[in-house]
């Protein structure tokens, strides 16, 4: 913050907190969230939050969250089921520079995305929970590393590498928790024949 507040510009700076917010530390940033907008540290010092400086909270629940907190806050709720996965893929689809290649893309995450997404909800059990969103983000990422120039020439087809990522992730999967091999051999087989 002391950082965010020394520099200089008019254009906003944001400054992002992802994770549950502890009722410990979060009294300290009710003084910011307040119309004085300063920090005061442990050792005294303060900081004051510039007219351009913003907080965004990213959390959970508001479970551990006081009422004071809560009262100084403006919350926007966003229900993942409501909003979906679209939205980041068409987002992450337009920052791509082959028309091509994002035309392939959208209509291989249109086929294939949804059924396997009720694989992994339905069939399949996983150690640690796992959004939807949170998937297709690696998913995406690990895309983004495979299609560059230098791994895939022009001629090669999208569609072969989409799903050979897409396979290595539901066989990465078979292989760590070593439980559901039939159910994806399976599905593998009468799915994605045609691939």
């Amino acid at each position: 913050m002391r950082d965010q507040a020394n520099l200089g510009g008019t254009g906003p700076k944001w400054i992002v907190l992802d994770g549950d917010i502890d009722p410990m530390w979060i009294e300290s940033l009710n003084t910011v969230m307040d119309d004085n907008k300063v920090l005061t540290l442990a050792s005294n010092e303060r900081i004051a939050l510039t007219k351009e400086m913003r907080l965004l909270f990213e959390i959970a629940s508001l479970r551990t969250a006081t009422p004071a907190t809560v009262s100084r806050a403006g919350i926007l709720y966003i229900n993942p089921q409501d909003l979906g996965w679209t939205p980041f893929i068409q987002s992450w689809l337009g920052s791509r520079t082959n028309s091509s290649e994002v035309s392939t893309i959208n209509v291989l995450f249109d086929k294939y995305v949804p059924p396997l997404l009720e694989l992994f909800r339905g069939r399949l059990k996983t150690i640690t929970p796992i959004s939807d969103i949170a998937r297709l983000q690696m998913t995406c990422f690990l895309l983004d590393s495979m299609l560059t120039p230098q791994n895939v020439p022009h001629d090669c087809p999208k569609d072969w590498v989409f799903s050979m990522l897409i396979t290595r992730h539901v066989l990465i999967l078979i292989k760590l928790f070593d439980y559901g091999r039939m159910s994806v051999s399976v599905y593998m087989a009468t799915n994605w024949w045609t691939i």
